[in-house]
C-alpha cells in the first residue's frame, strides 16, 4: 500500500474507529439502563396494575393538593412576601417526596429499612397537613379580624358558624389528600420512576442503528478498497480493524470478507 491509497483509507479508517467506539459505549448505557430498570421494576411485579392505579390518583391528588395549598398558604405567602402559587407548588413537591418516602419504596427490598422509613417518614407528611390546616385558619382569622384605630382592640367578624363553614371543607380536603398520599406513595414511585425511565430510554443513543451506521462505514472502506485496487485483509491488517470486523460481522452475516 502507497501513501496515496493511505491517504485515501484513513479517513474511512477514523470513521470506523469511531463508529466503533460509539457503538460499545452505547451499548453499555443500554445494558446498565436494562439492567436499572428491571431492578426498579422487579418490587412491583405482582401488583403493577394496582400501583399504576394509586399512581394516576397520587398524581391527581397532587394536582388538587396545589388548588387547596393556594388557600392554606395564604397567611404564609403574606407573611414570607413570596407568591402563594410558587409556595403551593414547593408544597407539592415536598408532599409528592414525603409521600414516596413514607412508603418505603426507595429501600429496596431491604424490609427493615422500608418498615424504618415508613416509621419516619409518614408522621413528617401527616404534620405538614396539620401546618397547612393551621395556616389556613390563622389566614382565615386574619382575613376576618379587623382593628378598632382608637382602642387598639381587635375585633373578628365571622359568626362561629361562618368560620366553620370555611375551615370544615379545608379540613377534610386535607384529610383526603394525605390519607391518599400516606398510602399510594408506593404507586407514585411506580408511576414517577417509569415516565423517568421512559425519558431516559429516549435520551439513549441506539445501539443498532450505530451498528447499521458502521456497517455502512466498512462497505464503503471495503469499496474504497477495491476501487483503489489494494489487499483487503492487508488494508484491516495495517489499520488495525481486524477487532471492528469481528464486531461487525458478529452482527451482519452478510458482511463482506
Amino acid at each position: 500500500m502507497d501513501k496515496r491509497q493511505e491517504a485515501e483509507l484513513q479517513p474511512l479508517a477514523e470513521r470506523k474507529r469511531k463508529l466503533y467506539t460509539r457503538a460499545l459505549i452505547a451499548e453499555k448505557k443500554k445494558n446498565d439502563f436494562d439492567n436499572k430498570r428491571l431492578d426498579f421494576n422487579e418490587k412491583f411485579i405482582e401488583k403493577k396494575e394496582l400501583y399504576l392505579v394509586q399512581g394516576i390518583i397520587c398524581l391527581c391528588v397532587l394536582i388538587f393538593d396545589f388548588w387547596v395549598s393556594e388557600k392554606s398558604l395564604g397567611y404564609l405567602s403574606i407573611l414570607i412576601s413570596v407568591r402563594v402559587q410558587y409556595l403551593a407548588f414547593i408544597f407539592c413537591l415536598v408532599d409528592g417526596g414525603l409521600s414516596i418516602l413514607s412508603s418505603g419504596g426507595l429501600a429496596g427490598n431491604d424490609i427493615t429499612k422500608a418498615k424504618f422509613m415508613k416509621r419516619l417518614w409518614k408522621p413528617i407528611l401527616i404534620t405538614l397537613g396539620v401546618v397547612k390546616l393551621a395556616l389556613f385558619i390563622i389566614f382565615v382569622y386574619e382575613q376576618y379580624t379587623s382593628y378598632d384605630i382608637v382602642t387598639g382592640e381587635k375585633y373578628f367578624n365571622l359568626y362561629t358558624i361562618d368560620f366553620l363553614k370555611l375551615i370544615i371543607p379545608q379540613f377534610f380536603f386535607l384529610v383526603i389528600i394525605y390519607g391518599v398520599l400516606s398510602f399510594a406513595g408506593f404507586g407514585l414511585l411506580y408511576v414517577i420512576g417509569n415516565s423517568v425511565l421512559f425519558i431516559w430510554g429516549l435520551m439513549l443513543d441506539s445501539p443498532e442503528k450505530i451498528r447499521a451506521k458502521l456497517y455502512e462505514a466498512y462497505n464503503d472502506f471495503i469499496n474504497k478498497v477495491n476501487y483503489l485496487g489494494c489487499n483487503l485483509h492487508e488494508a484491516i491488517e495495517h489499520f488495525k480493524l481486524s477487532e471492528i470486523v469481528s464486531y461487525i460481522k458478529r452482527y451482519f452475516s452478510n458482511a463482506k470478507n
